[in-house]
C-alpha cells in the first residue's frame, strides 16, 4: 500500500525547551510543548528624533517582568495508547540515535 506524506497548511516547526502533560475529564492526554525565553519588555522610551520620527531605544527605560515566560506552541491532544505507542516509537529511535 502507499502512503502519501502532505502537509497541513497549518504544519510548522517548534522548537520545544519542555513539554507539560495533563489529562482531563475526557479519556485524553494534552501533551503541550513550551519554549522558555527572557519575558518582552512591557514598556520601552524612545528617543524623538528632529523630525518627530521614532529614534532610538533608551535602554536603561527598559521595564521588564521578573522571571522567564514559558510561552506554550502546541497542545497535541492524544489517547492513552496514541501516547503509549509514541513514546515507545520516540525510545526505539533513541536507541539507534548517535
Amino acid at each position: 500500500m502507499t502512503v502519501n506524506h502532505t502537509f497541513s497548511n497549518q504544519f510548522r516547526v517548534l522548537h520545544a525547551d519542555g513539554e507539560w502533560h495533563s489529562m482531563g475529564e475526557t479519556p485524553f492526554i494534552h501533551l503541550m510543548f513550551f519554549t522558555i525565553r527572557l519575558p518582552l519588555p512591557t514598556e520601552t522610551e524612545h528617543v524623538v528624533n528632529p523630525n518627530l520620527s521614532l529614534g532610538e531605544e533608551i535602554p536603561e527605560s527598559r521595564k521588564l517582568r521578573p522571571g522567564f515566560d514559558r510561552e506554550f506552541q502546541v497542545d497535541v491532544v492524544m489517547t492513552k495508547e496514541k501516547a503509549k505507542a509514541m513514546c515507545e516509537s520516540v525510545l526505539e529511535f533513541l536507541k539507534n540515535f548517535p
